[in-house]
């Protein structure tokens, strides 16, 4: 019988919200219905509005572009390698897969992040540049994530990294993809090539049914307006929510996931799913530590810049994440406040 700590009440104070985040929310906002935007407007947006929120640029040892040429497209991967790396023998890594609703999104917004997480986690972050919907729907994405994710597993000795250490992550959108391609290479036969999954508040069930859907539909960055304008663009087709390569969280089966690292924000209408799957992971015997924090918002780990709480909640996840496969560690249910 696996013994869990208490599931962390996710019960809403309004005061909490912290303030630098409120300011962010304020500055963040779009003007007008996204319907009346092109989403070549509403790209340029995100990277102006987002551009003044990053956290300086750190030094890493060196950055590597390399392209994936698969069944004739071509993805292309960006390295980090860490600070100290001694690229002469196999480095750990993370394969990283980027937020933005499968619509935005870019190295440009998500260069900080990387070299952070380089550091910090002392791993190659591979970052993967994965087509973006509405020119390139669903399954697009977590094709490209799958493919990329097999190529550098193939070929992890020609990029000088260590085969027995390759985790997988992402943040919002990409943290979907990152868990659709875990639960993909698990029915593969390949799951165990995966030594842990950093899942940084997640999109799940893309019916967006979670109470803190409606509970936060308005006010907090992340509208319901706008998570169903991306959904819609990533799923033209009616119903394809249901399916769990769209909402893995639909997954009848759970078992046999790297140890995962799950992060949600207290002012994020993806909360409940994040800690419901959080939840589900350890009733399915996974190693699952989840990191709540309570007065932040949806995006936190790229607002690092403008919000001090979100960057020592970046040093808690990285933390985490680092112990995560430590001998012995028991699967628990942790709530940072």
């Amino acid at each position: 019988m696996l013994q869990l700590a208490p599931r962390p009440s996710l019960g809403l104070d309004f005061k909490q919200l912290d303030d630098q985040a409120a300011a962010v929310i304020a500055q963040c906002t779009a003007k007008g219905p996204l319907d009346d935007l092109t989403v070549s407007e509403i790209r340029h947006h995100y990277v102006r509005s987002r551009a003044p929120l990053l956290e300086p640029l750190v030094p890493v040892h060196s950055i590597e572009a390399v392209d994936a040429q698969i069944d004739g497209r071509r993805i292309p991967i960006t390295i980090f390698w860490p600070l100290g790396a001694n690229l002469t023998t196999p480095q750990r890594a993370l394969i990283f897969f980027h937020g933005g609703g499968w619509v935005l999104g870019d190295l440009n917004t998500y260069e900080p992040l990387c070299r952070r997480l380089a550091n910090e986690l002392g791993r190659a972050i591979l970052f993967v540049d994965y087509r973006l919907a509405p020119e390139n729907p669903f399954p697009a994405a977590p094709d490209d994530s799958l493919a990329a994710t097999l190529w550098i597993l193939d070929n992890a000795r020609y990029l000088g990294l260590d085969p027995k250490d390759i985790a997988i992550g992402g943040d919002s959108a990409g943290g979907n993809l990152a868990l659709v391609t875990a639960l993909t290479l698990r029915d593969l036969g390949r799951g165990r090539q995966l030594s842990s999954q950093l899942l940084i508040y997640p999109c799940l069930d893309l019916e967006a049914s979670a109470p803190s859907h409606h509970r936060l539909a308005d006010g907090y960055l992340l509208t319901r307006s706008l998570y169903l304008w991306y959904i819609r663009q990533y799923l033209p087709v009616e119903g394809l929510y249901r399916h769990w390569r769209a909402s893995p969280a639909r997954a009848i089966n759970l078992r046999h996931l790297p140890p995962s690292v799950i992060v949600t924000a207290g002012f994020d209408p993806l909360s409940d799913e994040g800690a419901d799957f959080a939840q589900r992971l350890s009733d399915y015997e996974n190693t699952c530590v989840h990191l709540h924090y309570p007065s932040l918002i949806h995006g936190f780990a790229v607002m690092t810049g403008a919000i001090q709480a979100a960057n020592g909640a970046l040093g808690e996840i990285t933390s985490a994440f680092r112990d995560l496969t430590q001998p012995n560690r028991q699967p628990a249910i942790l709530t940072i406040q």
